[in-house]
């Protein structure tokens, strides 16, 4: 079977180098439009460029809004193609699963009790599909990032079992300051007792 294994070691290096990509994007898109279209957008041209260059795998697909549409996620990568056909059939002997999945939500900026219900909707999500690197780019106010912290962590909490082998990639932009949050979180077999998501402050842009 052509079984795909990805390594811890590469696995930290394609996480570091989507989360330093996304942070730098991200500077470029500060003075613009605030959290929508454009910011999206750049998430996911982002994760196909990370994927694509650490990868270098052609018969690997990006599936987003900007391929060949989204396939459960704002954004995934694996050895699916774009679609199973007659001419292009499922075959046995071939491992088909997701490497890479991203939900990006925003959440909106006036309400921190809307913005920590749209923000764990997606990271269900996320959650739900199996793949081994995770990553999880939110919106926050101020006020709201401690439910939100407190939220993710025990939901993790409640999955440790089944998450062994994930890397998860978390990535907070807020919405009333510049002091963006991330944290990286490997998820070891056998499970740990308690899952702690330490979240540390990025330098700020400029």
């Amino acid at each position: 079977m052509n079984h795909y294994v990805l390594k811890q070691p590469f696995v930290d290096e394609l996480v570091d180098d989507i989360r330093v990509s996304l942070l730098q994007e991200f500077d470029l898109l500060e003075d613009k439009e605030s959290k929508t279209a454009p910011w999206t957008k750049a998430v996911k041209k982002i994760l196909a460029r990370c994927c694509a260059d650490q990868f270098m795998d052609g018969k690997l697909q990006a599936f987003s809004s900007l391929s060949d549409g989204e396939y459960l996620l704002d954004f995934s990568y694996g050895s699916y193609p774009v679609a199973f056909t007659l001419k292009n059939p499922v075959k046995k002997g071939v491992d088909y699963r997701l490497f890479v999945a991203c939900e990006s939500e925003w959440g909106v900026e006036d309400s921190p009790a809307r913005n920590y219900t749209m923000v764990l909707d997606d990271f269900c999500k996320l959650l739900d599909v199996r793949a081994q690197v995770k990553v999880m780019v939110f919106g926050y106010n101020e006020e709201g990032l401690e439910g939100l912290h407190s939220a993710f962590e025990a939901l993790l909490d409640s999955r440790k079992v089944e998450l062994s082998g994930e890397t998860w990639l978390f990535l907070g932009v807020p919405w009333d300051s510049m002091r963006r949050v991330s944290a990286k979180l490997v998820f070891p077999a056998p499970a740990p007792e308690a899952v702690r998501l330490d979240f540390a402050v990025e330098k700020e842009p400029g």
